[in-house]
């Protein structure tokens, strides 16, 4: 999924870095202020992609850590040092203790919810402004607040800043910057891997806003670990064989790349026929199958697959842009035993699946 969305991105950015070294638009001030804007867009959704693929990782418990002792002091001044190379309008001030702060955490996670943290206090501070990151010790834990003076966030939104594309209104007294919501959902979730928490409060619009990070404290036995791998889970649809029919060749890929997350195996036919043959001597826990395919539809498929000894038992489910009261029943009558529509939910396709799974126990 990576490849297929950042490939096109590539693109743009390879063309638009083409454009860039060409005597013409250097000559050309807009020419040249429009691929410098089309560099920055495409580096921007790049960074969205990473976020929402770490999202699914999260989600789906296929996140890998490497968690090792970490200075959070030396991580903070290395971020802050950057941040200043970049000449942001507002005023950025480190305060940290004189000494280490040892966390036992990823550094590249950790970077990861520092930068999430520090970009969107950037975001909605004001030119003038100022923002601040304070690290010190909370007993047991060790603490970061990233505290700014801009937007602010009102009480009755406070609640919802962590939910993913459903970020809080945040305005600007110049700028509307909503924004999707990824980046914080990001960090809690990256947070509470990494057995922490993260928190946010604000006196309401306009009085800027505070986010606390608290990670756990490296022990001393930590310092000479290397770093140690959190095993991934096994995926909720591991052990399933899957035999997938759909006339779409971009519907086939990109649900059997989802499915094949959830550690299924799945064998995908775009030819209802092709998988007709397959099912005569192949044997599967599982059939999800289109149903307006032409030479032969899911209803006909479906039929004639409950005549083959292998597969006449196995549950099967029609997922389909068909959903009348009238097409649920005849999809049962042809021998589906679950009836969902498109676009189906991702949760709900693997819910069903599971459902389906434990009435077969």
């Amino acid at each position: 999924m990576s490849h297929e969305l950042k490939h096109p991105l590539n693109l743009i950015q390879l063309n638009a870095e083409l454009l860039r070294r060409l005597p013409v638009t250097k000559s050309v001030a807009p020419a040249a202020k429009a691929v410098n804007t089309i560099c920055d867009a495409v580096n921007s959704q790049a960074r969205i992609i990473d976020d929402l693929l770490d999202v699914a990782r999260v989600r789906t418990g296929k996140l890998k850590l490497k968690p090792i002792a970490v200075d959070l002091v030396s991580v903070l001044r290395d971020i802050h040092a950057v941040v200043l190379s970049d000449r942001h309008d507002a005023t950025v001030e480190l305060h940290v203790p004189s000494g280490a702060l040892m966390v036992h955490a990823d550094p590249t996670r950790l970077e990861q919810i520092i930068w999430n943290l520090v970009n969107n206090a950037l975001k909605f501070t004001p030119s003038n402004g100022h923002v601040q990151l304070i690290a010190s010790q909370a007993g047991n834990m060790a603490r970061l607040d990233v505290k700014d003076n801009g937007a602010g966030i009102a009480p009755e939104n406070l609640d919802h800043v962590f939910d993913l594309f459903g970020q809080a209104e945040k305005q600007h007294i110049n700028h509307n910057r909503e924004g999707l919501g990824i980046g914080l959902s990001l960090v809690r979730q990256l947070t509470e891997a990494q057995r922490g928490t993260v928190e946010v409060s604000s006196a309401g619009v306009g009085t800027g806003c505070t986010f606390t990070v608290y990670l756990p404290l490296a022990h001393s036995k930590d310092e000479p670990q290397s770093p140690t791998q959190i095993e991934e889970s096994s995926g909720r649809l591991s052990g399933l064989t899957i035999l997938l029919v759909d006339d779409s060749a971009d519907v086939l890929e990109t649900l059997k790349m989802l499915l094949e997350m959830e550690d299924a195996q799945v064998i995908a036919f775009d030819r209802p026929v092709a998988a007709l043959d397959a099912a005569k001597s192949t044997r599967f826990d599982l059939i999800i199958s289109d149903l307006g395919m032409p030479v032969m539809n899911g209803h006909e498929l479906m039929s004639a697959l409950r005549q083959l000894p292998l597969v006449k038992d196995v549950p099967a489910i029609a997922l389909t842009g068909y959903g009348a009261h009238s097409d649920i029943q005849k999809s049962r009558q042809s021998g589906f035993d679950q009836h969902i529509g498109k676009p189906v939910s991702y949760d709900d396709l693997i819910e069903t699946i599971e459902n389906l799974r434990r009435s077969q126990t």
